[in-house]
């Protein structure tokens, strides 16, 4: 859901999204709340070799971020090939949110 979407959300919707240190993306246009979390990219070396690390090791958000879980009514992730997926659907029975995943890859077992 793209930002003008959210925009169109009635005013008693709190809608944010969750921001970590590592974030590759221009979110200066966005305004939405962004608590900030941390992600485990963030606590590895900056670069090529943290990206690969993260990525072996399963990117994932830390501890931090529970509290953020605790207080959502809906999750969206993105792409089952992202760790942050899969981190979600884990959290899902513990924190009793929805769960919305998006997936555009429809070409089965790909990767």
């Amino acid at each position: 859901m793209g930002a003008a979407a959210l925009s169109e959300l009635p005013k008693r919707s709190d809608v944010s999204y969750l921001l970590t240190r590592s974030n590759d993306f221009d979110t200066g246009s966005v305004s939405l709340r962004a608590p900030p979390v941390t992600a485990l990219r963030d606590r590895l070396p900056p670069g090529p070799a943290g990206r690969v690390l993260a990525e072996l090791t399963g990117e994932r958000y830390l501890s931090d971020s529970d509290a953020a879980y605790a207080e959502a009514d809906i999750v969206h992730a993105e792409e089952l090939s992202f760790w942050f997926s899969a981190d979600a659907a884990r959290r899902k029975s513990k924190h009793g949110f929805k769960l919305v995943q998006t997936v555009w890859e429809t070409l089965p077992l790909l990767r």
